[in-house]
């Protein structure tokens, strides 16, 4: 539910193949979310899961009261029906 593309080893920017502003460009190219980040040093990772969890936990409300309505409505027939309304999409592109 979480798209999003992360730069990697932003503490070695010496060795950087992608600028910033590439990153950000393919990311807006494609409505994405663009986060840096560094593992070694930890910029970046805090803002990076919090979006992921705040924005699992948006998606995951509008499923359930999706769910609500659709069960309000007498269609509580199976899951499957509000299942093929909610946008699949992969969690994390890696570049």
């Amino acid at each position: 539910f979480c798209r999003m593309i992360i730069g990697n080893k932003s503490d070695l920017d010496h060795d950087r193949i992608v600028t910033f502003e590439q990153g950000k460009q393919i990311a807006d190219k494609y409505n994405l979310k663009y986060f840096e980040c560094s593992a070694k040093t930890g910029l970046g990772i805090e803002a990076m899961f919090k979006y992921a969890a705040q924005t699992a936990v948006k998606r995951k409300r509008e499923y359930d009261k999706q769910r609500a309505m659709e069960m309000a409505n007498g269609r509580s027939d199976s899951m499957s029906s509000s299942i093929s309304t909610v946008k699949t999409n992969p969690c994390c592109i890696l570049l």
